[in-house]
Parts: structure tokens; C-alpha cells; sequence
């Protein structure tokens, strides 16, 4: 399991690709500590494809046949309808959970969704909601 993976994620809304201007965005994981189960790592984004900047951790573990892992961006960046890319350097971005499957000859695939999110109406009404959901796919890289 250790190694190089690369390949993609995307939004499962039509309205989330069209806001980032991309139907898909790339990445590159690179699990650096395996113990037979569970796993660390780092990963980068492609920004050219509408990824978040800096490297981010992964965190996960393995089951017979399945994965799961959390992603965690340095830097929380938001997409805006208007200002587009919006980073805020004094905070983290949302964790990211992944869960998915792997096969033999080290494809992978799953889904993804943001942890939940609170915003406030008027400054003081606590609104939770999740930010996103989507599917992602990557395969291991020859090393």
C-alpha cells in the first residue's frame, strides 16, 4: 500500500462543477506509513484542475477489500459564485471523509463528503449543513 496514487475527484452536482469551473480535479497521494491496516500520508491537489493549494495529510485504514481515510487541507478555501477561489489562510479546511474499494491491482474508487459545517444566520442562528459530496477514483503509480 505504500507508494504513489494518483487521480480524481469531482463534485455530484452539476452546480458545484459549474462554480469550480472544473467537472473533475486531480490529486496525488503519497502514503508514506503502513502497517498492514493503517495508513498516513500527504496529498496535493492539481490547482491547474481546480484543487486546493498546499500539501494536505491523509489519515485511513484498510479493511479486507475497502478504505477509508480523512483528508485534512492546510488552508480552508471556499469557492464563491462572484469572487471565485476564496482562501483563508488563518484556518484549516473542512475535513474531508472517503470511503471506497480497492482491487488487486491497486485501483481504487469511492465516494466523499465534507464533515458538517456551521454557519450562522444573522450572526447568531446556527445553521449546520455539509458543503459537499462527490466520488473520486485513483490507481497506483509505478514506482
Amino acid at each position: 500500500m505504500q507508494g504513489s496514487f494518483t487521480g480524481y475527484y469531482k463534485h455530484d452536482t452539476a452546480y458545484m462543477q459549474k462554480e469550480t469551473g472544473f467537472d473533475k480535479t486531480g490529486f496525488t497521494i503519497t502514503i508514506t506509513e503502513f502497517d498492514g491496516k493503517n495508513f498516513s500520508g500527504t496529498v496535493n491537489d492539481d490547482v491547474a484542475t481546480g484543487g486546493m493549494p498546499e500539501t494536505g495529510t491523509i489519515k485511513g485504514h484498510m479493511t479486507q477489500n475497502g478504505i477509508a481515510f480523512t483528508k485534512q487541507m492546510p488552508v480552508l478555501t471556499q469557492v464563491h459564485p462572484t469572487k471565485g477561489r476564496m482562501p483563508n489562510e488563518g484556518k484549516k479546511h473542512n475535513l474531508l471523509y472517503y470511503t471506497g474499494t480497492y482491487n488487486a491491482i491497486g485501483q481504487l474508487q469511492g465516494t466523499w463528503k465534507f464533515g458538517f459545517r456551521v454557519d450562522f444566520l444573522f450572526g447568531f442562528i446556527p445553521i449546520p449543513y455539509r458543503p459537499g459530496t462527490g466520488t473520486w477514483v485513483m490507481d497506483k503509480t509505478a514506482n
